[in-house]
């Protein structure tokens, strides 16, 4: 991504590097939405979640066309070095964590690339502000509110493959690569939930090292002395 700064004019022309740096990761962070969701779709096709998926993906390349020439303005451009770390990040999640959970995980993760994608709208609106560039800021803030009704479609459809368990528990398609991974993540969290039973099933007090044990000890109410051999005193 080349970025341009204006060394002239007054402030509200020129962005603040929080800006340049947040706006490069709005450029990312949709590009990856996009490339990840495409995978998505077509795993879930003829689901309600693939339909939200798309449609909400949609509005992220609205977004895009829109946003381009506006940081053009101010000499920043999403060009091919934003373009690719978004689509190698979202090669990697596929690749890795989108084969390795499943389906209902991948879908709650989606809930979270949009949301990253409409906090990141709502903060560059409020640094554009804070220089007094009220035009920058609006349609920041514009957009911002143009994609919580996405998030909360997207967020529905996460919610609503609840209803499929089967679906919800299985992995994302059919593919070798997807299956093996998938038992791998499947062995892994049986190792875990295994672990948790047996540390479950040990007493508190056994848990404790010896300085919690003194510890405890030292605020425990005192024992009361062994009563000496004989007969009980009188009364």
């Amino acid at each position: 991504m080349a970025s341009d700064k204006r060394p002239d004019g007054p402030a509200h022309d020129r962005l603040h590097p929080a800006e340049h740096r947040a706006y490069r990761e709005l450029y990312a962070s949709c590009r990856q939405l996009v490339a990840r969701w495409d995978r998505l779709v077509a795993a879930l096709e003829g689901t309600m979640a693939a339909e939200t998926l798309k449609r909400s993906s949609g509005r992220v390349q609205d977004l895009l066309a829109a946003l381009e020439p506006r940081t053009a303005e101010y000499g920043l451009h999403g060009g091919i070095a934003a373009e690719g770390v978004g689509a190698r990040i979202a090669d990697l999640r596929a690749m890795v964590s989108d084969r390795a959970v499943d389906t209902g995980m991948v879908m709650r993760l989606a809930v979270l690339d949009i949301e990253h994608v409409t906090t990141l709208l709502a903060h560059l609106g409020e640094l554009a502000a804070a220089r007094g560039d009220e035009q920058l800021a609006g349609f920041c803030r514009e957009w911002a509110a143009a994609m919580r009704p996405e998030v909360k479609a997207v967020r529905r459809a996460a919610v609503a493959l609840g209803g499929d368990p089967d679906r919800a528990a299985a992995p994302l398609d059919d593919s070798p690569l997807t299956r093996l991974a998938h038992r791998t993540g499947w062995v892994l969290g049986s190792v875990g939930e295994a672990f948790d039973r047996v540390a479950g099933s040990i007493p508190v007090s056994d848990k404790a090292t010896p300085e919690e044990r003194s510890a405890q000890d030292a605020f425990s109410e005192p024992k009361p002395a062994p009563r000496p051999p004989g007969p009980d005193p009188p009364a």
